[in-house]
């Protein structure tokens, strides 16, 4: 393996593991701490797009629901890709890491019930898969199409 190509694989897997990192640390963060996080944002968003006030506690539901999701997609996608970076020879790279990815979005959410002001949901955890699922499959799709464009080999 040249020098050059093993920098790029431990910036992937920097990447994936800082954004590791702070998807927990966000999730260690209180309810009350964590609430007034997403009423914040909610508000930003509203006064952004010009939205009423009253529009904020639906913007800060979708705003949780979406942060759920995106997290775990995100990881998903930055493991997948530094898995089959990793692992160039092997057609199934791009699944090992989705076991691992699923059961820290399941542990993610199951640990929140010992945290202050925090719950398990087993619908969130479910979108946390969900979002795991998605980012494999983003990376696999983009891959197979970019291999048939001959963009990449």
């Amino acid at each position: 393996m040249r020098k050059s190509y093993l920098g790029v694989l431990i910036v992937f897997w920097s990447f994936t593991f800082g954004w590791l990192c702070l998807a927990w640390f966000l999730s260690s963060q209180t309810g009350e701490a964590s609430g007034r996080l997403s009423s914040q944002l909610a508000a930003a968003i509203s006064r952004l797009f010009g939205l009423a006030p009253d529009n904020v506690n639906k913007i800060e539901s979708v705003l949780r629901t979406a942060a759920h999701f995106g997290v775990f997609c995100i990881l998903s996608v930055l493991a997948t890709i530094s898995s089959t970076k990793t692992f160039r020879k092997h057609n199934h790279a791009w699944l090992w890491p989705l076991p691992v990815n699923i059961s820290v979005a399941v542990i993610d959410e199951i640990r929140k019930s010992a945290i202050p002001g925090r719950h398990t949901s087993y619908g969130e955890a479910m979108i946390n898969v969900l979002g795991c699922v998605s980012g494999a499959l983003a990376v696999w799709l983009a891959a197979r199409f970019l291999t048939r464009r001959k963009i990449i080999s």
